[in-house]
């Protein structure tokens, strides 16, 4: 039985494909079937819905002529094989076609039933084969380029033919710089063997190397295989060298280092047991490591062999006890289980921790005795607060109060002198009693616990500047203050500070007829910086340190009123925020206090 053949006749000439037609019906080669179009669109069309093994193509076709016909079909049909059919006096055009990838061409005139069979047929089958190659070819490619060992092909004399991707990565050159190149290491068909490839000075790399004989394009070639170890290798190397650590840090190491089987025998000491129990290393693989542990303390180790850390006591040579603190996990090796144990003289250690338990008893107590001297001092400190406020004030009271019934009563009988005399007496009381005021302020501010909040800043300054505006119309004072400042602190001894600072400021501005009060913050490495400037008085920097001082002045009381207690005041509250304030100034162009909180 004959295979069946679909062809597709592509011939403008009824005449013609009727001759083919039955040529190829006569032949015994196979059973051709045969379908027929004039026009290359209605053969695309045909294309489209069947499948067929080969096309009989005229290249002269009412919408189609020449070679550019025999193109068109190999560019969009190149699954099918193509037969062109061409005239007497076209054998050239038909040799171009078989360059452009047509199968075979035909002289229309020159062909019967068999030739004409037979060169369908023979086109079909050989187009088969070449396919076959091809995806065969293919396959192997893919194969050896995909492949994650580096491939080399090279000719008997060593030069490289062929290399796939992964030998471009393991010699770090590209296919163009390897080709045509001789390959550097021996080739020889014996045992695989290993190479060291140097890429760059600090770029080494390892493979194992097989070679074999292949036909490569009809000629003998070797086929190199390189497969990288050097991971491997690099993983030897690092075992060595861990061993070789291991080994030197056991040897030096003033640690306890063991291994003992599971019925706790040593079968490796360090040199530490020696040193440091001073037992000969010989004698100790006579020995089990649990003989050696104080036997309270083993039984509170649930399991010795699981992984853990534990303090223990341990009998050194001469059969005193040394507080040890180490750690054990279990490994196989060799097919046995064996307990490893790092330990640490930790003798020394506790006894220092019972020394510092005994002092910290000692120190809890003085604690307890301290706090009951502060309790006690701040009992008599407020009972001194009690007397400044109500004793002493008792007698400023009469001072004042019995100058001011001489200056009324008796102001005829008194000269001027005398009346100078006691206004002087009045002030004075009246400046001891301000002063007992602020220092009464400044040693509750010591005593006051603090309650943390978000504090705004700002709407306590434009509060405090608007009611001195209203106290003192006829001042030209311009604010400055900055929106929505907010500090985390305490409220009452915020607001504190800031009255402080800007009644300095108001005050040490007043004989400026214009002056300027600015308040504002700023970020720098430190954190926030907060800061309230004037362009008043202003003072010597050189005097600087004493402006926190309690009742330190750097402006006479006859210029500048004041007690000397409010930027002691600022400073304590800044204080007892574990904060810093510090101050610049120039005399008679102001002063700038800033101040950061944590």
């Amino acid at each position: 039985m004959f295979e069946q053949l679909q062809i597709l006749l592509v011939e403008d000439s009824p005449g013609d494909a009727r001759l083919i037609e039955e040529m190829l019906k006569e032949s015994h080669i196979a059973e051709f079937k045969i379908k027929k179009a004039k026009l290359k669109s209605e053969a695309f069309e045909l294309l489209k819905n069947y499948s067929f093994d080969a096309i009989l193509l005229d290249l002269n076709l009412p919408d189609s002529y020449g070679i550019e016909t025999c193109t068109t079909f190999v560019r969009e049909y190149p699954q099918i094989p193509i037969v062109v059919l061409t005239g007497n006096e076209s054998e050239q055009i038909g040799e171009e076609a078989l360059m452009l990838g047509a199968q075979d061409y035909l002289i229309k005139g020159q062909i019967d039933n068999r030739p004409l069979a037979r060169a369908l047929r023979f086109s079909i089958e050989r187009f088969r084969i070449q396919k076959r190659l091809q995806n065969s070819e293919t396959r192997f490619r893919i194969m050896i380029e995909k492949n994650d060992d580096s491939i080399i092909i090279t000719d008997k004399g060593g030069i490289i033919k062929f290399v796939n991707p992964a030998a471009e990565k393991l010699f770090n050159k590209s296919k163009e710089k390897l080709l045509g190149e001789k390959f550097e290491y021996p080739i020889t068909e014996e045992k695989p063997y290993e190479i060291l490839i140097t890429r760059n000075h600090d770029d080494k790399r390892y493979a194992d190397m097989r070679i074999v004989e292949i036909e490569w394009e009809n000629v003998p070639m070797n086929l190199l295989t390189l497969h990288d170890i050097t991971e491997r290798k690099t993983a030897e190397n690092l075992l060595r060298e861990s061993e070789e650590r291991f080994r030197l840090i056991s040897e030096n190491s003033l640690d306890l280092i063991s291994m003992v089987n599971e019925n706790g025998y040593f079968v490796y000491a360090s040199p530490s047991f020696e040193t440091l129990l001073e037992y000969p290393t010989r004698e100790l693989y006579k020995k089990r490591l649990f003989d050696l542990i104080n036997k309270e303390d083993l039984e509170k180790i649930p399991n010795w062999k699981n992984k853990l850390q534990s303090k223990f006591r341990i009998i050194d040579a001469k059969g005193f006890w040394r507080w040890m603190e180490g750690s054990s996990y279990t490994i196989l090796w060799k097919h046995q289980t064996f307990i490893i144990s790092v330990c640490r003289d930790i003798t020394e250690r506790i006894i220092a921790d019972n020394e510092i338990k005994k002092l910290n008893a000692e120190l809890e107590q003085r604690v307890v005795q301290r706090t009951a001297e502060l309790e006690a001092a701040n009992k008599e400190l407020e009972s001194f607060s009690f007397s400044v406020s109500h004793d002493l004030r008792a007698p400023l009271r009469s001072i004042d109060g019995f100058s001011k019934i001489l200056l009324e009563d008796y102001k005829d009988k008194l000269d001027s002198f005398g009346q100078d005399y006691l206004n002087r007496v009045r002030h004075a009381t009246i400046r001891m009693s301000n002063l007992i005021d602020d220092f009464l302020k400044l040693s509750r501010i010591t005593r006051i616990e603090l309650t943390r909040t978000n504090v705004n800043l700002s709407q306590i300054a434009l509060d405090y500047l608007n009611e001195q505006r209203k106290i003192n119309p006829e001042r030209n004072v311009k604010f400055i203050v900055s929106p929505d400042i907010y500090v985390y602190a305490d409220s009452q001894l915020m607001k504190i500070l800031m009255e402080n600072l800007l009644g300095n400021s108001w005050k040490f501005t007043r004989n400026h007829g214009e002056a300027v009060i600015e308040i504002g913050s700023y970020e720098n490495k430190d954190g926030k910086i907060f800061f309230i400037k004037d362009d008043g008085a202003g003072f010597d920097m050189a005097n600087a340190g004493k402006l926190f001082t309690p009742f330190e002045r750097l402006h006479s009381s006859s210029e500048y009123e004041g007690t000397g207690i409010g930027l002691a005041t600022v400073h304590r509250i800044i204080a007892r925020h574990g904060g810093r304030i510090w101050a610049e100034g120039e005399i008679e162009k102001g002063a700038k206090f800033s101040f950061i909180l944590p």
